[in-house]
């Protein structure tokens, strides 16, 4: 029997959070679910605390598929794969070291059969270990087939997660679905396909996804170095993006999507434009938005701060400015 619901899990380096995820997923109330967790090489023991789990839910045991990678590929290939792996009817994507809600199945799943939609969102909590915040990608209406949502995520005007959604499995094979080739950023490719592909998307305004905000994850570490790699990873998705965009016809119409990407892809720089050597990173970073980060334009609004940093990047006197602003502090 197909299930209803498949999970798929990217494993990295979560073997502190695993436990809680996986035991989230084999307690949901849906008994027709799938759980395809993936492991990415991780060089701890999170393997062997799945397997645990799993064990505490032997009526899950058929239902569970744990692999795992050779080598370590990065999240993309790791959801890829573990979609490749699927079976479900819906899938929805997890962070191994997030968790849900044990009805999450249960109430996705309904919701899809409800309104026949490709694409079913909810709504989230952010943890930060001792207290909560719910948040949602949702901006006010929904509007009709729900493609307010796909064009706030298509126009950079939401967060664009890639969990919190059960998407019609079949939505990623009746396309030509371009996958991201870097961890940073990989959202953004995978959700605009899914909004723009869909042809319904329903919300259902429950949290029940729990993001978890790991102060010691690897897209926290403050580096030079980090930055660097996180800002070319994020440039070469966001060259994805632009090409979807660009092969779909659809490039002129979110512009605001367009250039609000590719200033992001910048602002990895911005604690480390002492150094000269980034300065010039940030200037041929998308050179083409520079003059929009100082003067604006009818679709895209740089605050006042923005547009004096861009400025003086653009006329080689930062540190003069930096320098100016500090007097008297």
């Amino acid at each position: 029997m197909t299930p209803k619901i498949s999970f798929i899990v990217a494993v990295y380096k979560v073997a502190d959070y695993i436990e809680d995820c996986i035991r989230s997923l084999c307690s949901q109330t849906l008994h027709d679910i799938e759980i395809v967790a993936v492991d990415d090489c991780s060089p701890d023991d999170c393997m062997d605390k799945m397997k645990a789990v799993v064990n505490e839910f032997p009526e899950r045991k058929e239902q569970v598929k744990l692999l795992r990678h050779a080598r370590n590929m990065g999240i993309p290939f790791t959801r890829r794969d573990g979609l490749a792996a699927a079976s479900g009817e819906y899938v929805i994507f997890i962070d191994g070291d997030d968790y849900v809600d044990v009805r999450m199945a249960e109430l996705m799943y309904e919701k899809a059969m409800q309104t026949g939609a490709d694409q079913v969102v909810c709504d989230f909590y952010k943890d930060y270990g001792d207290w909560k915040q719910q948040g949602s990608i949702v901006n006010g209406e929904i509007g009709e087939r729900g493609k307010r949502i796909d064009d706030d995520i298509l126009d950079c005007r939401s967060v664009p997660y890639a969990v919190i959604k059960a998407v019609r499995r079949d939505l990623f094979f009746d396309h030509i679905f371009m996958w991201p080739t870097q961890g940073m950023g990989d959202d953004t490719v995978i959700s605009s396909q899914i909004s723009y592909y869909s042809r319904l998307t329903a919300h259902l305004p429950i949290p029940l996804y729990y993001y978890r905000q790991s102060h010691n994850s690897i897209s926290r570490t403050k580096s030079q170095e980090w930055a660097v790699m996180q800002c070319r990873q994020f440039h070469e998705n966001v060259l994805t993006y632009l090409y979807f965009l660009e092969r779909e016809g659809i490039l002129n119409k979110y512009r605001h999507g367009v250039v609000t990407k590719k200033y992001y892809t910048k602002i990895f720089l911005f604690p480390y434009l002492d150094s000269r050597e980034m300065r010039k990173m940030w200037l041929n970073t998308f050179p083409e938005i520079n003059h929009v980060l100082i003067f604006g334009s009818g679709y895209f609004h740089p605050s006042v701060k923005d547009r004096m940093r861009a400025l003086a990047l653009c006329l080689h006197i930062f540190p003069i400015v930096k320098r100016l602003s500090t007097i008297g502090k």
